[in-house]
C-alpha cells in the first residue's frame, strides 16, 4: 500500500505534464520515481510509451524491455504498443514515398525496423526507397537482409534478382531467378532473367535451354529477338532466322528483325534471301539506307551489277539529301 499511496501523485504530475504537452518533464517525474522504485514495472511501461510519443524508439524498448523483465503481466500490452508503432512508422513511410519524400521514408523504415528487428518488411522498403532515389548502393543488403528474415518475400528475391543483373553480378542474380523458379516454374520474368544471365556468364548449353523454355512461355517479341541474336553469335544460323521470325509474328520489329535475319544471309553468303529480305525492308521503309545497301551486296555478289549501280546511285542520292 505504500508504494500505490506514495506512486499516486507521480502519476497525476505524470498525467499533468503530458496534458501540457511536456513530455521531457513527465520523463524526469518518472526518472525520479524509478530511482527510488525501480522494480516499478508500469512506471518503466509508461516510461515507454512518451518515449514512443517522441520518436525515441531504442530509449522505448530499453523502457518495455525493463518492464517485461520486470513482471512479464505486461508482455501483452508491449507486444501491442510496438506493433502499433511499428505499423504507424511503415504507413507514414508509404506515405512518404508517396510524396516522393525520401528522407523521410528512409527514416520511418529504419524506425520500423528499430522497433521490431525481425521484421522484413521494412528492409524491402527501404531497398524500394533506396532504388527510388537513385541510391542503389546500399539496395542488395537491405535485400539480403529482408530475405534473411523472411525467405518467402518473392517481391524481395525479384528486387534482388533486376537489381543483381543490372549491377552485372549474374551469377547471383541467376541464383535469385532460379529460387524463383523453384517456387514457380512458368515465373516468365524468372526465366527471362535466367536466360539472360546465362547468357553472359557465357554457359552457351544452358543457356540455349533456359531461352527455349522462356520463349516457350513469354509473348514478348524481344525474348525472340534476344534468343535469336544468342543463336547467331553460337553460329546457330538457320535457328536464328527461325526466332526472328518468330520475333516478328509475336510483333516485333519489322525492320530490325529483317535486318537480323539479313544479316545471317549476309554471314553465309545467301545472297538470293538477302536480296529478299532487303526488298521485304524496303517496302516498309523505301528510302532505307541500310537495306538499300544490303541489296546493292546481293545484287553485286549475284552478278547484277547494273542493278547494284542503279541502286548505289540511289543509296548516294539518299545520303547527300541527310543534313
Amino acid at each position: 500500500m505504500l508504494l500505490v499511496s506514495c506512486a499516486a501523485p507521480v502519476w497525476q504530475k505524470v498525467d499533468l505534464a503530458e496534458r501540457r504537452g511536456e513530455l521531457p518533464e513527465a520523463i524526469a517525474i518518472i526518472q525520479a520515481h524509478l530511482n527510488i522504485f525501480p522494480g516499478d514495472a508500469r512506471a518503466w511501461y509508461r516510461l515507454g510509451e512518451i518515449r514512443a510519443r517522441l520518436s525515441q524508439w531504442p530509449e522505448m524498448n530499453a523502457a518495455f524491455d525493463r518492464c517485461d523483465s520486470l513482471d512479464s503481466r505486461w508482455s501483452g500490452d508491449i507486444r501491442t504498443s510496438r506493433e502499433y508503432y511499428w505499423r504507424e512508422n511503415i504507413n507514414k513511410g508509404l506515405e512518404a514515398m508517396q510524396a516522393r519524400d525520401w528522407p523521410l521514408s528512409r527514416t520511418c523504415f529504419e524506425d520500423a525496423i528499430t522497433i521490431l528487428p525481425r521484421r522484413a518488411l521494412p528492409y524491402r522498403l527501404l531497398a524500394e526507397t533506396a532504388l527510388a532515389a537513385g541510391e542503389t548502393g546500399p539496395v542488395a543488403d537491405y535485400l539480403n537482409a529482408a530475405l534473411e528474415r523472411d525467405s518467402t518475400d518473392t517481391r524481395a528475391r525479384r528486387l534482388l534478382m533486376v537489381h543483381t543483373f543490372d549491377a552485372d553480378d549474374f551469377a547471383a542474380a541467376l541464383a535469385q531467378a532460379r529460387r524463383l523458379l523453384m517456387v514457380n516454374p512458368a515465373d516468365v520474368e524468372a526465366l527471362r532473367y535466367q536466360a539472360y544471365a546465362l547468357d553472359r556468364i557465357n554457359d552457351p548449353e544452358a543457356a540455349r535451354a533456359a531461352y527455349r523454355a522462356l520463349v516457350s512461355r513469354s509473348r514478348r517479341s524481344a525474348d525472340q529477338q534476344s534468343f535469336a541474336a544468342f543463336l547467331y553469335r553460337q553460329g546457330a544460323y538457320p535457328e536464328a532466322v527461325q526466332a526472328s521470325r518468330a520475333a516478328l509474328a509475336s510483333g516485333g520489329d519489322p525492320l530490325a528483325n529483317r535486318r537480323a535475319i539479313a544479316q545471317v544471309y549476309l554471314s553465309t553468303q545467301n545472297f538470293p534471301e538477302l536480296a529478299e529480305v532487303a526488298r521485304e525492308m524496303l517496302e516498309i521503309d523505301p528510302e532505307n539506307v541500310a537495306a538499300l545497301q544490303l541489296l546493292q551486296i546481293a545484287q553485286a555478289a549475284l552478278g547484277n551489277y547494273h542493278k547494284a549501280e542503279k541502286t548505289h546511285l540511289k543509296i548516294e542520292a539518299l545520303k547527300s539529301e541527310t543534313p
